[in-house]
C-alpha cells in the first residue's frame, strides 16, 4: 500500500469516534477499586472539618435547616469560590443521617471518582491507547493535590471534577458537531461556574476550538462564543443577586485596576513557583513518553546540566518544594493552623537531612516533568497549529487546543486574582494537571502504532506506586492530627466545661465553634476569632502556659510529622 494511501487510512482511523468497550470500562473499575482502597487506608470518618470546610459546611448547613443560600463569610477577605453547586451536592449527601464532615467527604469522593472516570473517557476521546489512558488516569488519582484534597470539602477537586466532565462533553461537540453534546458541556460548565467563577475557562476553550475549526465561517465562529457570554452572565448575575440580597461578597466586586507592572511581577512569580508542582503532578507520563525521543546524547547532557544548576539555585534560596504552601509542608500535607505552629513558629516537625533530600528529589522529579512538558508541548504547537491553519485536522487535534485555551484562561484568571490577594497557594496548580496530562499525552495519541520499551512501562508503574503509597501516607497522618486535635477539644468542652469562647483550638477548630459575621479576635489573640485565651491547643509548650493534657498522633503511618497534641493553660488563671 502506498504511504500517502496508509496516511489516509490513519487520519481516517483516527477522526473515528471512540466508543468505550468492556475493556475500558474494566479499566475504569480497577482505577475506581484503587481509589477506594487508597480511601479506606486513610480513614475519612471523622465529624471535623479540615481547612476551610467549617466556611462551606456553612452553606450546607443553611441550606438543610431551609435558611436558603448562605455564601460563607469572609476570614481575612472575601471568598472567591460561589459554592452553589457544590454545596447542593453536599446537602444530596447529608439528608440521609443530618449533617456531618464525613458525608460532605464522601460527596468530594464520589465526585472525585467521577472525575477520573470522564478523564478516562476524555483521554481515549483524545485518540489515547488503552494503557497510556489508564496511566494519565492514575497520575491524576495518586497526586497528593487530588487525592489529598478530595477528603475534605474544600472547592477544589470537585471544581477540577466539574471540569473535567464538561471538556469531556465539549470535545465531543468539537468533533462530531453535535447539539446535544454541546447542550451537557454548557450545562456542565455553568454548574462549574456555580461552584466557582473559573468554571468559564473550558466555555473559553470551546470558543477558540470552535472559531479556529470554522474560521471560513463567520457566522458558524461567532455561534462558540455565546455559550461564554451566557457563562459570565450567569456569574455576574448570580453575583449581583448575592449582594442585592445580602447573601455574600465576592473578590471579583472589589477589584481594582492593575498596574502592568505589577501583574507581569505576579504573572512570572506565580508560574516560575507554580511549573515544578505541575511537572511533579504529570512526572510519571513524562517517564512513560520520554523527554524528547529523537535528541542525542548532548541536548540531553545539557538538559542534565541546566536543570542541576536550577535545582541547586532554588535549594540554595530556599524555594524547593514546598515553597508555596497550604498543602504540603516540610513534613507531609497540610497547614499546621495552631497558634504554636502556624503564628509563633515554635513547636514544628524535626526535619532532618533526609527530609531535604527528599524535598530535593522532589523538586528535581518537578523540574524534570517541566522540561518534558516544555519539550512535548513546543512538538505539539509546531506540529498542530500549520495543519489546523491550513484546515487538515487530525482526530485529537481540537481536544489540543480546547486544553491549551482552557488551560490559558484559567491561568490568567488565578494570577488575576492572586495579585489582588497577594496569595498563591500550591492547590492553585490542581486544575492544570489534567489539563497538562492530556497536552503530554497528544502526541503519543499520534504514536499509538508504537512499541514502547518495557522500561518505561515498569518505570512509570513503580513511580505511580511510590507517589501513590505517598499520597495515602500523608493524607491518613494530616486528618489523625486533626482527629486527635478535635479530642483534645471535646475534652475540654465536653468533659471539664470550658466554654469555647475561652479556647485557641487552631483555625479550623475556632472558626467552625466560633465564627459569627463581625466577630472580632481579641488583642494579641490569633486571628482566627480567639475571644478568649486561656486555654491553647498546641504542639509543644508555649510561653505563660502549662501543660494540662497530652494526647499522641497515633498511628502514624510516616516517622515525620506532628506526634502529639497538648492541651495548655494559661499558667497565672486558676482551675
Amino acid at each position: 500500500m502506498p504511504s500517502n494511501v496508509k496516511e489516509l487510512a490513519r487520519v481516517i482511523m483516527r477522526q473515528q469516534a471512540t466508543r468505550l468497550d468492556r475493556r475500558d470500562m474494566a479499566a475504569i473499575a480497577l482505577i475506581a477499586a484503587l481509589w477506594v482502597a487508597m480511601t479506606l487506608l486513610v480513614n475519612p470518618v471523622g465529624d471535623f472539618p479540615l481547612n476551610d470546610d467549617w466556611q462551606y459546611g456553612r452553606t450546607v448547613k443553611a441550606l438543610l435547616s431551609g435558611a436558603g443560600i448562605l455564601i460563607p463569610g469572609a476570614v481575612r477577605g472575601p471568598t472567591i469560590a460561589n459554592i452553589l453547586t457544590q454545596a447542593l451536592w453536599g446537602v444530596a449527601f447529608c439528608l440521609p443521617f443530618g449533617f456531618s464532615y464525613t458525608a460532605l467527604r464522601i460527596s468530594t469522593l464520589v465526585l472525585a471518582v467521577i472525575g477520573l472516570a470522564f478523564f478516562y473517557a476524555l483521554m481515549r476521546e483524545n485518540g489515547n491507547r488503552r494503557s497510556m489512558a489508564i496511566a494519565a488516569t492514575l497520575t491524576l488519582a495518586v497526586s497528593p493535590l487530588y487525592f489529598g484534597m478530595a477528603e475534605s470539602f474544600m472547592t477544589d477537586v470537585p471544581f477540577v471534577a466539574i471540569m473535567i466532565v464538561a471538556l469531556y462533553f465539549l470535545a465531543r461537540a468539537l468533533r462530531d458537531d453535535s447539539t446535544s453534546c454541546l447542550v451537557a458541556g454548557v450545562a456542565v460548565s455553568f454548574i462549574a461556574i456555580l461552584t466557582k467563577q473559573i468554571g468559564f475557562a473550558p466555555l473559553l476553550g470551546y470558543a477558540a476550538a470552535n472559531a479556529l475549526k470554522h474560521k471560513s465561517r463567520v457566522g458558524q465562529a461567532l455561534l462558540g462564543f455565546v455559550p461564554l457570554i451566557l457563562g459570565i452572565g450567569l456569574q455576574l448575575g448570580y453575583h449581583a443577586w448575592l449582594l442585592s440580597s445580602g447573601r455574600g461578597s465576592f473578590i471579583p466586586a472589589q477589584i481594582v485596576p492593575l498596574d502592568p507592572v505589577s501583574l507581569a511581577s505576579w504573572t512570572v512569580h506565580s508560574t516560575l513557583y507554580a511549573l515544578p508542582y505541575l511537572g511533579f503532578a504529570v512526572f510519571p507520563v513524562v517517564a512513560l513518553t520520554g523527554l524528547l525521543p529523537r535528541a542525542s546524547a548532548a541536548i540531553y547532557l545539557g538538559l542534565a546540566a541546566a536543570g542541576l544548576a536550577v535545582l541547586m539555585l532554588l535549594w540554595w534560596r530556599g524555594d524547593l518544594i514546598p515553597v508555596l504552601g497550604n498543602i504540603f509542608n516540610e513534613s507531609g500535607m497540610g497547614p499546621l493552623t495552631q497558634r504554636d505552629t502556624y503564628l509563633l513558629r515554635q513547636n514544628l516537625p524535626v526535619l532532618t537531612a533526609w527530609t531535604t533530600a527528599f524535598w530535593l528529589t522532589v523538586t528535581a522529579c518537578g523540574l524534570i516533568g517541566t522540561v518534558g512538558l516544555f519539550a512535548i508541548g513546543g512538538v505539539g504547537v509546531a506540529a498542530r497549529m500549520s495543519r489546523l491553519w491550513r484546515g487538515q485536522p487530525v482526530r485529537n487535534d481540537w481536544v489540543w487546543v480546547l486544553a491549551v485555551v482552557t488551560g490559558i484562561g484559567y491561568w490568567a484568571a488565578i494570577v488575576f486574582l492572586a495579585t489582588n490577594t497577594g496569595e498563591f497557594w500550591d492547590r492553585y496548580v490542581l486544575p492544570a494537571i489534567p489539563l497538562a496530562l492530556l497536552l503530554l499525552a497528544a502526541g503519543d495519541a499520534e504514536a499509538a502504532r508504537e512499541v514502547r520499551p518495557m522500561w518505561r512501562n515498569s518505570l512509570a508503574g513503580a513511580i505511580l506506586f511510590v507517589i501513590g503509597g505517598l499520597s495515602v501516607a500523608v493524607t491518613h497522618d494530616y486528618l489523625e492530627w486533626n482527629r486527635t486535635r478535635w479530642v483534645a477539644v471535646h475534652h475540654l468542652i465536653d468533659e471539664l466545661g470550658v466554654s469555647p469562647a475561652n479556647i485557641d483550638g487552631g483555625y479550623e477548630v475556632n472558626g467552625s465553634l466560633m465564627y459569627r459575621p463581625g466577630i472580632r479576635s481579641a488583642p494579641g489573640a490569633s486571628w482566627w476569632f480567639v475571644t478568649g485565651n486561656d486555654y491553647v491547643v498546641a504542639s509543644g509548650p508555649i510561653d505563660g502556659y502549662r501543660e494540662i493534657a497530652r494526647y499522641p498522633v497515633t498511628p502514624k503511618f510516616l516517622p515525620v510529622g506532628l506526634r502529639q497534641v497538648i492541651v495548655l493553660h494559661r499558667a497565672d488563671t486558676s482551675g
